[in-house]
């Protein structure tokens, strides 16, 4: 299992999308590799409360799942 913070910062991307290609060329030569991921996207100390009762707190918080699933 793994439990990824997703941060709002660039520097971090690359590394998190190396966290996952690493598992997968493993799966690939046939490694038994976990394939369950939990992802926080609002990680307490990197952004600012979310209010998901507005629209566009709703539009932020979907967007860092957005941005994820994109990289």
């Amino acid at each position: 299992m793994c439990f990824v913070h997703l941060y709002n910062d660039p520097n971090t991307d690359q590394i998190r999308v190396n966290l996952f290609n690493a598992p997968h060329q493993l799966r690939a030569q046939g490694y038994d590799t976990e394939d369950r991921a939990f992802l926080d996207p609002i990680s307490p100390g990197t952004s600012s409360a979310v209010d998901l009762a507005t629209t566009a707190g709703k539009d932020t918080f979907v967007g860092q799942y957005n941005r994820f699933y994109d990289e």
